[in-house]
């Protein structure tokens, strides 16, 4: 059976993650902080779509 993702809250808040991912010009960095707020929600990386 796979590991779970989990995020570590201990370096970054949703607000602040978030706050990165509207800011963000560069489309590959934007996906992935978009991954990272994904997991923040709870969903498994089952549920994450890879392309938005």
């Amino acid at each position: 059976m796979r590991k779970r993702l989990t995020v570590n809250t201990k370096h970054a808040s949703y607000e602040t993650i978030k706050a990165l991912y509207t800011s963000e010009k560069n489309s590959k960095i934007k996906t992935r902080l978009l991954t990272i707020l994904h997991l923040f929600e709870g969903k498994s990386s089952v549920e994450i779509p890879l392309s938005q």
